[in-house]
């Protein structure tokens, strides 16, 4: 089976080096997600103060592995359990908090992307009630 995944758009964000990004879920770093004009409709209802997971790629990896050390210093864990970059199909999500809105610019925060990473698609992040 043969997938093709093409971007939404990309993050314009402060971090362009691996070693500047923050640990995922630790992040207060702001971000914006550049999302393409033709998917403008899609952000309708996307509304300051939501919470959204961006599923991305990772965009700068070369390599899988199957372990890795978590949070990158250890101990040894299988990929699956990790936020690792190293992933089979190096697909990557987060979540992030809408602070502003301009167009098809989504200002957010809690970013632990780099620049220039490209955005795969965009959803709300579930409530409890939602599970």
């Amino acid at each position: 089976m043969q997938l093709t995944i093409s971007p939404i758009g990309y993050v314009r964000s402060s971090c362009k080096e691996p070693a500047n990004l923050p640990k995922a879920g630790t992040s207060n770093v702001e971000a914006v997600l550049e999302i393409d004009e033709k998917y403008a409709e899609g952000l309708a209802d996307v509304a300051v103060g939501d919470r959204l997971m961006v599923l991305f790629y990772f965009h700068l990896s070369k390599e899988a592995k199957l372990t890795v050390p978590l949070m990158g210093v250890g101990p040894m864990v299988g990929v699956f359990s990790s936020h690792s970059p190293t992933r089979p199909n190096f697909i990557g999500v987060t979540n992030v908090t809408v602070e502003s809105i301009d167009g098809t610019k989504l200002h957010v925060k809690g970013a632990d992307m780099l620049d220039g990473t490209p955005v795969l698609d965009l959803k709300p992040t579930p409530t409890k009630s939602e599970h």
